[in-house]
C-alpha cells in the first residue's frame, strides 16, 4: 500500500498577480508573499485562502516585536497589495 502527502509548505511559491509601485511580493511558500519595499524592508504578508471562486487574499501588516495586524481579506491580489501603498 502506498499514501501521498501533500505538504503545501514545500510547494514552490508563484508570482502574485499584483503591481504596486515601490512594492516587491515575493513568494515564501505555496500560496504566501512577503511584501517587501524596494529599500528592502518588510510591511507585511499576502496570504490566499480558500480556492477558485471562493479564494480570497488576507494582508496583515508586519510590525517590529509586535503580533502582525491583519488588514483586511479582499477578493483580488491586486486589491490586498494596493492596502500596503
Amino acid at each position: 500500500m502506498t499514501a501521498t502527502i501533500e505538504i503545501r509548505s514545500l510547494r514552490p511559491g508563484t508570482a502574485l498577480d499584483a503591481r504596486v509601485p515601490g512594492l516587491q511580493f515575493t513568494p515564501v511558500r505555496a500560496d504566501l508573499w512577503r511584501v517587501v519595499t524596494d529599500r528592502g524592508d518588510v510591511r507585511g504578508h499576502i496570504e490566499r485562502v480558500g480556492s477558485g471562486e471562493l479564494g480570497r487574499f488576507t494582508a496583515r501588516l508586519a510590525r517590529a516585536g509586535a503580533r502582525s495586524v491583519s488588514l483586511g481579506e479582499f477578493w483580488t491580489a491586486q486589491s490586498a497589495a494596493e492596502c500596503f501603498a
